[in-house]
């Protein structure tokens, strides 16, 4: 259920900032964004 939540989150970031941004990057912009506590080790599991 969450994976889905930050997958959403995930493309729509990668998208906007043009792909340009690794797993670490993303996670730190989705922390910022959702005030959750993320690992990166989920976001990069999500994005492969």
């Amino acid at each position: 259920m969450r994976g889905a939540f930050f997958m959403s989150k995930m493309i729509s970031l990668h998208e906007k900032v043009g792909g340009i941004f690794g797993c670490r990057r993303l996670t730190l912009h989705l922390r910022r964004q959702t005030q959750q506590q993320i690992n990166h080790k989920r976001i990069q599991r999500l994005m492969s």
